[in-house]
């Protein structure tokens, strides 16, 4: 559980804390990331992330794999831990189907009055 004290996990944020983070720290350009607790999928993980100015979702999911746990975005790869994802993808591009990304920076936390330009979806 390494994760837990990793500078890139939020744990339970919501959704909507959880985009307005990475939004506000577009400044750091492509790759700037967050991993927080899934809501809607309890025991996995949503990683968030800016590409061109917006923000993305990616769903880990982890599971029972021969007694012990696994995560993974595609079962075509899996890992023994969340830090070792996060970090497979900070050498190594995600590919979606319309872009690929590297996992750059970890988002710092902002201050919330500063966050009155974020766009309401």
């Amino acid at each position: 559980m390494a994760h837990l004290s990793s500078d890139w996990f939020y744990g339970d944020i919501g959704p909507q804390a959880a985009d307005k983070i990475v939004y506000k720290n577009r400044h750091l350009g492509d790759g700037a990331f967050l991993v927080r607790e899934s809501l809607t999928h309890p025991g996995d993980y949503t990683l968030v992330y800016l590409f061109a100015g917006r923000v993305h979702r990616t769903l880990i999911k982890t599971e029972r794999h021969y007694g012990v746990n696994v995560f993974y975005m595609s079962r075509a790869q899996l890992f023994n831990s969340l830090s070792e994802i996060i970090q497979h993808y900070r050498m190594t591009p995600m590919k979606t189907p319309h872009f690929e990304v590297l996992l750059t920076r970890p988002c710092p936390p902002v201050d919330d009055d500063a966050s009155s330009d974020f766009p309401s979806e």
